[in-house]
């Protein structure tokens, strides 16, 4: 029997040809609460945008076309239990996103680094290295406009001791039940909480705590700030500012962040702490901000001050010492220093 032309071709053009993520699970989906679901969802990858465009969704399962009785539909959860898998017919099952970094390197020594690979021209591409691998758990990505090492993709064990960064994007090999916002950001942002005063300007379309931060840091009026990301909900990437901080944020909010408008308290070539051998606990290089630097000494019991050397350092370049004390200091062109954090400015030398 010969086939006709036009039914081979209508045969061809209504089996739509999809890949499935890398992070996805094909045949299981979860016996938990289902927030919602959309029919005429052609790839699994369109289920991931509209989940994600949603405030009651961070996991889904796509069906087929050839699925029954729902075929091409989009099924959403809202942290569902793993631990009740359950086995689906042409379905496959994944979070919202096969990526949930954030702008932070993780060290690796030759106890963390499982594999350093060049050329990776995408943060995806890194991701999906790392996938796949049951000794990997963590992923940095370094952008080509990393100062240390571009394009570069490093596995990791894990993430302990996290630096932020504008240049390197690093997170989780499995994005499910994972919280997007996590301990990356500075040790001088806090994390689900804002405060009950009232604001005084608000600024839509901002990408990062970073660039919120700068906004108000640039804003006369604006003493703190709070930021909304992409999963927040009715405002995703939105900046608020407050004209003081009268206390610590402590009102919940979801998927926020705030911070006062600048997390360090120095000023440029004045008071910069003598590095003195005798209290240097540390010297890092390859630093590239002073919020890094002094997030460093933040997280080190033993350190109280720091000293960051600029690109335009007159002795060092874009290096970290770590101090127990500042008891005298010098003059250094390039050079930043501070406490731990700026509770206390009346401390500064």
């Amino acid at each position: 029997m010969t086939i006709p032309l036009l039914l081979i071709v209508f045969l061809v053009t209504t089996t739509t040809a999809y890949q499935v993520p890398f992070c996805f699970s094909p045949g299981v989906t979860w016996a938990s609460s289902v927030s919602g679901g959309l029919q005429s969802v052609d790839t699994p990858e369109e289920c991931q945008r509209i989940c994600a465009d949603s405030s009651d969704c961070d996991s889904v399962t796509w069906y087929d076309g050839q699925a029954s009785p729902h075929p091409d539909y989009c099924e959403m959860f809202l942290a569902p239990d793993p631990s009740k898998e359950v086995p689906c017919s042409n379905c496959t099952s994944g979070p919202e996103s096969c990526t949930c970094s954030g702008r932070y390197s993780c060290s690796f020594d030759s106890n963390q680094l499982i594999d350093l690979i060049f050329d990776i021209s995408s943060e995806l591409s890194c991701a999906e290295m790392c996938y796949p691998n049951p000794e990997c758990q963590y992923y940095s990505w370094y952008t080509p406009n990393s100062p240390t090492i571009q394009k570069a993709c490093a596995l990791l064990k894990s993430c302990s001791t996290r630096t932020g960064s504008n240049t390197c994007f690093s997170g989780p090999s499995d994005c499910l039940d994972t919280d997007i916002i996590e301990s990356e950001y500075p040790l001088c942002f806090t994390v689900g909480s804002t405060w009950i005063e009232d604001l005084s300007k608000a600024v839509a379309n901002v990408t990062s705590p970073y660039d919120c931060q700068s906004l108000c840091n640039a804003d006369p009026d604006c003493a703190s700030f709070t930021w909304f990301n992409t999963l927040s909900s009715p405002y995703p990437e939105y900046c608020e500012f407050y004209p003081s901080e009268v206390s610590t944020p402590t009102t919940p909010c979801t998927h926020c962040l705030s911070g006062l408008a600048s997390c360090t308290c120095s000023i440029e070539n004045h008071g910069t702490c003598e590095t003195d051998h005798d209290l240097v606990i540390d010297i890092l290089q390859d630093v590239a901000t002073e919020v890094q630097c002094q997030d460093m000494c933040a997280r080190n019991d033993n350190c109280n001050w720091y000293v960051w050397y600029s690109d335009q350092g007159d002795r060092l370049q874009m290096t970290c010492f770590l101090l127990e004390s500042c008891i005298n200091t010098m003059e250094c062109e390039g050079c930043y220093s501070g406490p731990d954090n700026c509770q206390d400015i009346n401390t500064l030398p």
